[in-house]
């Protein structure tokens, strides 16, 4: 990791000097997502409320991800001594300006300075980007240590020393300690050296680079053995490989339309339609290189999408090789209106997002608002914790994971347990997981959830207003129950 941050300090000498307007659009960009941060409007999300509460019991791993993310949220918020959502999601534009700066080593070093400049602009306009800079998650964390992996390799592969493979290693395990897709790297790696023979690294250094990536990612392993490998088991669930259905009963078109779609939303159509292009024309090494490590993991996740499904964002890494090889091949080729167009349209749609979040009603659709599942939720919560104190309730009982999660953060500060109430089986996510009701529960209870426990008499039932946000049409109710009559896992 030392060495790797030495590399960057030399490797960014000769580059500041020609590209030092990069630099500054980077500033600039990333301190007006900052300030426009501060007038947010949205609730966090159920996975950003999941994450911070990682950070109050840090451990070298949870039920869905590794901890960086953990960590990065617990070390901002003691830092700022405050945990509102500012301070949650405040990593997040500086993350991705982070990003943009390495980037821009990678144009400066292969296509030149105006490379560099067009790519810390079409990097941070990307609309997965944009959307990305305004809520925090494990993609974002990553995405610094991905990319500067991926700098220290295509601007050196000609002559990759030992200690560059182990930095290089390094980087790719921190990138895998936010999220496994980090791992992707490798391969990325090994498409390189099928595309570009000259790019083989060799046995030795590869296997350096392997295990110091290990190294990094033992402390996560070795967490996942002790707790029954219930991260790995979480994404093989996850990504649909965990079924007693045929291997290929789940393929579908609609499904991998679906996410080639999706693709070129999260980096416009001007730069898809180049991505594509580069797969079909002549290409110099340096370009073959980023489009192997950008086609290999569209490739691999565009056959989980076939197969099972895929969320947009499974691909993310693949755009911080992609942007500065079509960028700067629209340079070589002197196309900068295809650049200013792509920026231009890109950068319309980022200023869409700013607005989403600042004022999150503003846009409709069907008589809700586009960003309803960032709506409603803390109110919700202070709904239920109103409801629980009137009641005199001892305890919150959940069947419903965003429930859960938004009252474990909303309710923070207040004394009452919160349990996610689960049914027999296995754990369904870390809320299950970690908050169980005891095997004793005694007293009144609220229980919220889309049913009303089948073996309850119910106490009191108890109004909810869920109309316009996230859970508009969730058919949520609550009760006021006696505990003893929960539901239990082991039954």
């Amino acid at each position: 990791m030392a060495y790797a941050l030495e590399h960057f300090a030399v490797l960014s000498r000769p580059a500041l000097g020609r590209a030092w307007l990069a630099y500054g659009v980077i500033a600039l960009i990333t301190a007006l997502r900052i300030l426009t941060l501060t007038f947010d409007q949205t609730d966090l999300f159920v996975d950003e409320a999941q994450y911070w509460l990682w950070g109050q019991d840090l451990e070298f791993g949870y039920f869905s991800k590794p901890p960086l993310i953990a960590y990065l949220l617990r070390g901002v918020t003691d830092l700022a001594g405050q945990d509102t959502t500012f301070w949650i999601r405040v990593s997040a534009p500086i993350l991705h300006g982070m990003t943009a700066a390495i980037l821009v080593q990678i144009a400066a070093r292969l296509y030149g300075a105006t490379a560099a400049f067009w790519t810390a602009l079409a990097y941070l306009t990307l609309p997965i980007v944009a959307v990305g800079s305004y809520m925090i998650s494990t993609d974002t964390v990553a995405a610094p240590f991905y990319a500067a992996a991926l700098a220290l390799y295509v601007t050196s592969w000609r002559k990759i020393t030992v200690a560059r493979a182990v930095a290089i290693g390094a980087l790719v395990g921190m990138a895998a300690m936010a999220k496994y897709a980090g791992l992707y790297f490798y391969l990325g790696l090994a498409m390189a050296a099928w595309v570009q023979p000259a790019a083989r690294l060799g046995w030795r250094k590869t296997g350096l680079m392997v295990g110091a990536s290990l190294c990094v990612l033992a402390p996560n392993l070795l967490w996942n053995l002790g707790n029954e490998l219930v991260t790995i088991r979480h994404l093989a669930q996850n990504a649909g490989w965990m079924t007693e259905t045929a291997p290929m009963a789940g393929i579908s078109l609609a499904n991998l339309g679906t996410f080639l779609v999706s693709q070129i939303l999260a980096i416009g159509p001007f730069l898809a339609a180049g991505l594509i292009w580069l797969t079909i024309r002549p290409k110099q090494p340096d370009d073959r290189i980023l489009l192997a490590f950008a086609l290999s993991i569209l490739a691999l996740v565009s056959a989980q999408a076939l197969v099972s499904g895929a969320f947009a964002n499974w691909a993310f890494p693949a755009f911080l090789a992609a942007t500065p090889l079509i960028v700067g091949w629209l340079c070589q080729l002197r196309r900068s209106w295809i650049l200013i167009a792509a920026i231009a349209l890109n950068g319309v749609a980022a200023i869409g997002v700013v607005t989403l979040y600042m004022a999150p009603e503003v846009i409709t659709y069907r008589d809700r608002p586009v960003m309803a599942r960032h709506l409603g939720r803390a109110d919700l919560s202070y709904q239920i914790l109103d409801a629980a104190d009137r009641t005199r309730a001892e305890a919150i009982a959940v069947d419903h994971r965003d429930v859960v999660a938004d009252l474990l953060y909303t309710g923070r500060d207040n004394a009452l347990p919160v349990y996610s109430a689960r049914p027999a089986g296995p754990a369904r996510h870390f809320f299950d997981q970690m908050y169980q009701p005891p095997q004793n529960a005694a007293g009144p209870v609220m229980w919220v959830g889309t049913y009303k426990p089948a073996a309850c008499v119910v106490l009191e039932d108890i109004p909810l207003e869920v109309e316009g946000g996230a859970y508009a049409r969730r058919g949520l109710m609550a009760v006021l129950v006696d505990a003893s009559c929960l539901p239990k896992p082991d039954q």
